[in-house]
């Protein structure tokens, strides 16, 4: 169920901070300078937080919805450069998944990532 926001004019990402408070590998606490926003479309805002305990990387997308927010993230190894990077790729087509799905299947990995 999405949070409320509040009134105060506050960007949606760093509300959802409040709730991503926490590392998810060693428990540490993160403070919001930890975090940065890595992209943002519409109402959807790619945040990326480094632990600096554990070193480890999480990547969340946090959307507003109607009156409220909402976020889904998960442990990564990529770091905030990376995913800079990999933000300015071209978008991976229909036809490059199929072709991959066909490389994998045929057992023929080492001409698709070549």
């Amino acid at each position: 169920m999405p949070t409320p926001l509040n009134s105060q004019p506050q960007e949606t990402w760093r509300l959802a901070l409040k709730f991503i408070s926490q590392c998810p590998v060693c428990n540490a606490k993160y403070e919001e300078s930890q975090a940065q926003l890595s992209g943002k479309k519409d109402h959807a805002n790619l945040v990326h937080i480094a632990c600096v305990k554990c070193g480890s990387y999480f990547v969340a997308m946090v959307m507003e919805v109607g009156s409220g927010i909402s976020s889904v993230g998960t442990v990564t190894d990529l770091n905030s450069d990376d995913i800079k990077r990999i933000m300015d790729l071209p978008e991976v087509t229909l036809d490059e998944v199929l072709d991959a799905h066909e490389f994998i299947k045929n057992g023929d990995i080492d001409k698709f990532i070549n």
